[in-house]
């Protein structure tokens, strides 16, 4: 019952693309449909729908078969060009056998024979939204870190490249920090991993919540964070981040009934002077880190002497 209420809870959030002729069906149907998705898109024939869906990018395609200009099932099969793996739901008042063999050959995730009940219906955008909410969440975990919901390697080596051509594009250019805690094992030796991956939870936060949206805040692994600034201007824009990267790592964390004062070592590397692409600019950065390690933690170095 609860992952039931979940998919209806889901499905509100989607956007379905609803295809049929016959503009009284089309406008009843609607109706039926709105209360229960986020938002409905309507067309009138398939190649109408072809548009809209590579403009908009619905999650669901609801589709009558026969109409005119481009029937459903050759839509759905140009749309399957484009996306393999869309849901895409039939509606036909035929039950002929051909329809049938096309749509499991095409890959449509629901045949509903007219006329269309709402049950019936509700019960295939739930069998799609189910299969929408799935494959998000693997996609999720294999693009973030579990323990701080922080994107991963993966995730920053695909947002790096997206900022580098940004930055190329503009004639600009980005930071990339490489954050390492200092002393980060005397918390787990003492307090146990428990305690330690509550602290690299808060720090977590604590990065995400500094930055814009187009920023990248990314776990590393262990103990090591990497941030990704865009639109950097000049020096004192790199001092100034870097500064308050440190400031906001050093608030006290509250572990339990313990107060604890967390520093960090963060190198510097600019692109694209000190790189041009994801493992050279962390190489970079890498380096000047331990430099700031060297000088006793606390610090942030972007050149090395």
């Amino acid at each position: 019952m609860k992952r039931y209420q979940i998919r209806k809870d889901y499905l509100k959030t989607l956007t379905a693309l609803y295809v049929e002729n016959d503009r009284e069906t089309r406008r009843s149907f609607e109706h039926l449909l709105m209360p229960h998705l986020g938002t409905v898109i309507s067309a009138d024939n398939g190649t109408q729908a072809l548009e809209l869906f590579q403009a908009l990018h619905p999650d669901i395609v609801i589709t009558d078969i026969q109409m005119p200009v481009m029937d459903g099932l050759t839509m759905a099969q140009r749309i399957r060009e484009h996306d393999e793996s869309v849901p895409i739901i039939v509606v036909t008042a035929f039950e002929q056998t051909d329809y049938l063999i096309r749509s499991i050959e095409i890959g449509v995730e629901r045949y509903v024979v007219k006329p269309v009940m709402l049950d019936r219906m509700l019960d295939a955008l739930l069998y799609c939204a189910d299969r929408i909410y799935m494959e998000r969440q693997l996609q999720h975990l294999a693009l973030h870190d579990p323990l701080t919901e922080l994107p991963n390697r993966t995730l920053l080596e695909d947002r790096l490249k997206m900022a580098c051509a940004a930055a190329d594009r503009n004639d600009g250019q980005l930071a990339l920090f490489f954050i390492d805690l200092d002393k980060f094992k005397a918390i787990n030796d003492a307090l146990g991993h428990h305690a330690g991956d509550q602290v690299l939870q808060e720090i977590g936060r604590r990065l995400k919540g500094m930055f814009r949206s187009v920023d990248t805040v990314c776990r590393l692994s262990g103990d090591e964070f990497v941030v990704v600034l865009t639109g950097i201007r000049d020096q004192h824009d790199v001092n100034s981040s870097a500064t308050k990267l440190l400031e906001a790592i050093h608030g006290p964390i509250k572990i339990d009934s313990l107060g604890l004062t967390i520093t960090a070592s963060i190198g510097v590397a600019l692109y694209p002077q000190d790189g041009h692409d994801m493992d050279s600019l962390l190489r970079s950065a890498d380096r000047k880190m331990y430099r700031a390690k060297a000088l006793g933690g606390d610090h942030f170095c972007q050149k090395l002497d």
